[in-house]
């Protein structure tokens, strides 16, 4: 079986939001970053929702773009983007040299999406 649980996914958003709270109520983090995170998670989330429905995406899939979107959209909706291209691109090498598992496993795209976050962790610098 290839799920993402939501046991594994799900308390992401909760630590990811309670760092963003943190850092703003606590630390006098500006406020407008934990909206932008928010909002570029929704928008990543109606999205990826979208091509789940059309059989595209799992909703391991949805769950886990739409958390990198709230836990990096904090940095820069551009980190968010990387760490999508660098997983896509990693799928593809997949399709590439694994044609025929796939086509009868299909992919599994958020390993890929979880190795581009550790590829484009480092562009965090210090913070990461």
């Amino acid at each position: 079986e290839r799920r993402l649980p939501n046991s594994l996914v799900l308390p992401g958003f909760a630590v990811a939001l309670a760092g963003q709270l943190l850092a703003c109520g606590v630390f006098g983090a500006p406020w407008w970053r934990l909206l932008a995170a928010l909002f570029l998670a929704a928008g990543v989330f109606a999205v990826s929702l979208r091509m789940s429905r059309s059989g595209a995406l799992g909703m391991g899939d949805v769950k886990l773009l739409t958390l990198i979107a709230l836990a990096l959209g904090w940095f820069s909706a551009w980190l968010v983007a990387a760490v999508v291209a660098a997983g896509f691109a990693l799928s593809i090498l997949h399709i590439a040299f694994k044609r025929r598992q796939v086509r009868e496993r299909g992919i599994p795209l958020g390993t890929y999406l979880m190795a581009g976050f550790a590829v484009c962790l480092p562009a965090l610098g210090p913070w990461g």
